[in-house]
């Protein structure tokens, strides 16, 4: 993680002085000198850094030292951002200047021009090279082995050359054929078609036991999506369980699955179980619970108590690493299925698949591969990893004997899973932008799936790809390098098999948390003990599923004024705007959902001026603030599934690339052509952007020279089409229910 801050720092001091230069004003006095000095040393430690991050694995106090550096790391990148946006606020002083320059720490309230601003910055760069210039002293106790810059090594694993990652980056591999499977999935669906069950239940359950990767979850798809299964069963309900077991959440998600109506609505657990109840009456179903870890025999038995009502014959199918949760469920031990490591042939036929992905095959690397092979230890998780990392590395024996013969391999004891190494290997392997892009993976709950367009908006919302107008583009080669390197899976694909969605495999998410544990705290907050962790936790992005009783903010969030992001599951009481606008280093802001009904945002939320992500979707008759149009950063904003009225200051937002208005309107269309920067437009209810009936798409429409993707939806009061033709960057538009619309004439061309 620190090689990856470090480089992303070292951008943003780049970044800085271009600003300075092409705006030709200095913020600070002397700062070439200053940021020079901060990239100096920089440079100095970030030689060492893939040394320092193989051994802090098993060596603590590396681990500190790194831990100090990320903390001075992260301050110098907020600092930069500030400054960068000072100098875009002083270019744009005109139209903001009411903006709340005191938000930012370095800044003050019409204080832009004056010599105290100069000299408080100045300061903080002092501070900073401070700081710096002691970590990078304390380095020299460790004896770090320095690395080259053209071509990172650690011990004798290189990077991908750009010769190898062109050559690789054009496609992706998902491995659709299971291997090795056969057997066990053959007699798992006769268990399932078997009629009977238990005589006062009525159904029976079957668990899958076994290792972390060694294909439980996918034995589990196989049988779940099998004709004769989809034949015998008049429902299917699958529901990811993961730890903790919050039974609330699980009777809601089989709900979903059941299309209980108005399942929001739904509040308390009893109300969530009868649903289920009278739902299954008279039905055989199939109930998956995959990645079960609680033993609390009390949250199991309230739950199946709901299933009793399905017909005989029906079934619950329970994936687990866990031996004791099938004795939670009182299932007798003959009747469990261990699923076993899968064969050394097998395990070298998947690896195969992916490390001669263009039958390339060549003699010399067979026996290689074979002994890499070897290593996988029975897990197919594993096969695809290695498979996935040689096919990066250039076909020749010594590469391949790079991984074979890695000095990590020596780490299995140390690390939290032995299944790891494999992933440290295909990590360290990632240049610094991919090894950031997917560290931040770990904001997402367990089994999320991650949507391709809002994985690259968040990546953009921390700086972590460039600021130019190809960033888009960045972001999809970065995450299309990392499918094809395995660290995802599930693939949803559009017409043109470009991935849209995806998941991350259980054991990548958990490496993923792995690496970032003193970064990212990512948890489910049900009782103190919780909210003790999240006070102890020294995160910098933070994650919460709220499943307490009182549905509040814990406390202890406030006082992480150094967070960059912030993203809340769950229903929310109450929220104490006044404490969450002090954190002003959030670029990343996710309140989906969490919103009472007409809950209204402070005019203060223009604090939150480095924020760049904002998403307020599903939140009903959310009230929108003029200051809104302050927040100078923002690249995305996310109202869908919501409804209220954008403020006229919405023309304000000249960074603003993609926003999903939902049912949200706006009586002044005029305002929308300042949004001369926006790629995304969607909506539904397109008609409340005018206060009176009927479309007339003026020239705001065609002014939008960057939009590129356009989605209209359930537009009633729209008879006939704007000029989308003129559109020059369009590359997308959708238009779904817009009954009054009878034709498509001339004026979709703008004549």
């Amino acid at each position: 993680m620190a090689e990856a801050l470090v480089s992303l720092v070292l951008e943003q001091l780049a970044s800085l002085t271009f600003q300075q230069i092409e705006h030709k004003w200095s913020l600070v006095s002397g700062a070439e000198e200053k940021v020079e000095s901060l990239c100096s040393n920089l440079e100095d430690i970030q030689v060492v850094l893939m040394d320092a991050d193989r051994r802090q694995i098993s060596d603590a106090s590396v681990k500190r030292w790194l831990d100090k550096l990320k903390a001075v790391s992260y301050e110098i990148d907020t600092t930069v951002y500030e400054w960068n946006t000072a100098i875009a606020l002083r270019s744009n002083l005109k139209l903001f200047s009411k903006v709340c320059f005191f938000t930012l720490p370095c800044l003050h309230r019409n204080h832009v021009h004056r010599p105290g601003l100069h000299h408080r910055v100045a300061c903080k760069i002092d501070r900073l090279n401070e700081k710096l210039n002691r970590i990078s002293s304390e380095k020299e106790r460790y004896t770090f082995t320095t690395q080259n810059f053209s071509r990172h090594t650690l011990g004798t694993t290189s990077y991908s050359t750009e010769y190898d990652r062109r050559k690789n980056t054009t496609s992706f591999v998902d491995v659709s054929k299971v291997c090795g499977r056969d057997v066990e999935k053959k007699f798992l669906i006769g268990k399932l078609l078997m009629s009977g069950g238990d005589d006062e239940s009525k159904h029976d359950i079957i668990p899958l036991v076994g290792m972390g990767g060694i294909g439980k979850t996918t034995l589990a798809q196989l049988v779940y999506n099998d004709e004769k299964v989809n034949a015998h069963f008049n429902l299917k309900i699958w529901v990811c369980v993961s730890d903790p077991f919050d039974e609330i959440t699980i009777a809601r998600q089989i709900c979903v699955a059941l299309g209980v109506n108005d399942v929001h609505k739904l509040v308390a657990f009893d109300q969530l179980l009868t649903k289920i109840k009278e739902s299954i009456v008279g039905k055989k179903f199939l109930l998956v619970l995959d990645d079960v870890w609680t033993e609390d025999t009390r949250k199991w038995e309230q739950l199946e108590e709901s299933l009793k009502n399905g017909v005989e014959g029906s079934k619950v199918l329970v994936t687990t690493r866990k031996r004791h949760v099938a004795s939670m469920m009182k299932v007798r031990e003959d009747r469990i299925i261990a699923i076993s490591h899968l064969s050394e042939e097998v395990c070298l036929n998947i690896f195969n698949q992916l490390a001669f992905l263009n039958n390339e095959s060549q003699e010399q690397l067979k026996e290689i591969g074979k002994k890499i092979a070897q290593k996988c230890k029975g897990l197919p998780l594993v096969a695809k990893s290695l498979g996935s990392l040689v096919r990066f590395k250039k076909p020749t024996e010594k590469h391949w004997n790079e991984v074979l013969d890695s000095k990590l391999w020596e780490l299995g004891d140390q690390v939290e899973n032995e299944v790891f190494v494999p992933f440290l290997l295909s990590y360290y392997d990632l240049p610094p932008l991919e090894k950031r892009c997917l560290l931040y993976c770990s904001i997402f709950p367990k089994d999320y799936e991650i949507d391709r367009v809002e994985l690259i908006q968040l990546w953009m919302s921390q700086d972590y790809l460039s600021s130019s107008e190809e960033d888009e583009r960045k972001g999809i080669d970065c995450f299309e390098n990392l499918a094809t390197r395995s660290f995802f899976q599930d693939f949803k694909t559009d017409e043109e098999e470009n991935i849209i969605r995806c998941r991350m495999h259980d054991i990548v998410h958990d490496f993923v948390l792995f690496l970032t544990k003193n970064d990212c705290f990512n948890s489910v907050i049900s009782r103190k003990n919780d909210e003790m962790n999240l006070l102890r936790a020294k995160a910098f992005h933070c994650t919460l599923l709220l499943e307490c009783e009182e549905h509040v903010v814990p406390s202890s969030l406030y006082s992480k004024r150094n967070l960059h992001t912030l993203s809340i599951v769950g229903k929310l009481r109450s929220i104490k705007w006044d404490l969450l606008l002090k954190l002003t280093c959030l670029r990343t802001l996710n309140l989906s959902g969490c919103l009472s009904e007409g809950s209204r945002i402070p005019k203060d939320i223009d604090k939150l001026i480095l924020l760049r992500y904002l998403n307020l979707s599903y939140n009903r008759m959310i009230v929108l603030p003029k200051t809104l149009g302050n927040i100078f950063n923002l690249q995305t904003l996310k109202l869908e599934g919501s409804s209220g009225w954008l403020p006229k200051e919405i023309g304000k937002l000249v960074n603003l690339r993609h926003l999903y208005l939902g049912n949200c309107g706006c009586k002044f269309l005029k305002e929308f052509e300042k949004l001369t920067g926006l790629q995304t437009l969607e909506s539904q209810y397109f008609d409340r952007l005018v206060v009176k009936r009927g479309i007339v798409f003026q020239s705001w429409m065609t002014s939008l020279n960057n939009l590129k993707s356009l989605k209209l939806e359930d537009c009633m009061s729209c008879e006939s089409l704007g000029p989308f033709g003129k559109l020059p960057s369009l590359e997308s538009l959708t238009l779904k229910d817009m009954r009054p619309v009878q034709t498509v004439g001339n004026e979709f061309l703008g004549i």
